[in-house]
């Protein structure tokens, strides 16, 4: 599947399970898919927290109570030269600050996105792109 029809679906399940926050979601995807691309870059050059250093960088940029919409690719936790898949302890990790308001785990089956469970994907490989499952969480500034 192409990441842009990929990425079509994805906006479909926010706007489904998430549905007031509209056309910001397409923002807030783009702005954290960039931010877990700068981290991933970084740590390629010996920086192993630097997805922990982007995150706090974004919770300064947000006031309390502000709303922080996340998706990245989920299940069994690696990194590779173009991802990193991250399980439900390195998300609670990198976004302890943050309440966390509403999670919803997606699983690709047949092309397309199936609305799953952490517990349920939390051996999945996703070695190559498009991953296999996301988490999309909804998270409050504390």
């Amino acid at each position: 599947m192409p990441l842009n029809q990929m990425n079509d679906q994805l906006n479909d399940a926010f706007e489904t399970y998430f549905p007031k926050f509209g056309v910001l979601i397409r923002f807030v995807y783009r702005l954290f898919s960039l931010l877990v691309l700068i981290g991933l870059k970084l740590r390629i050059m010996l920086l192993p927290e630097a997805d922990r250093r982007a995150v706090a960088q974004v919770s300064k940029w947000l006031r309390r109570g502000g709303q922080l919409l996340v998706t990245v690719p989920f299940g069994k936790p690696e990194v590779t030269k173009k991802h990193r898949i991250y399980d439900i302890g390195r998300l609670k990790y990198l976004f302890s600050d943050f309440k966390w308001v509403q999670q919803r785990f997606f699983e690709r089956v047949e092309g397309a996105w199936v609305q799953s469970s952490a517990e349920k994907l939390k051996n999945v490989a996703s070695s190559t792109l498009p991953p296999n499952d996301v988490a999309i969480l909804d998270l409050e500034r504390k």
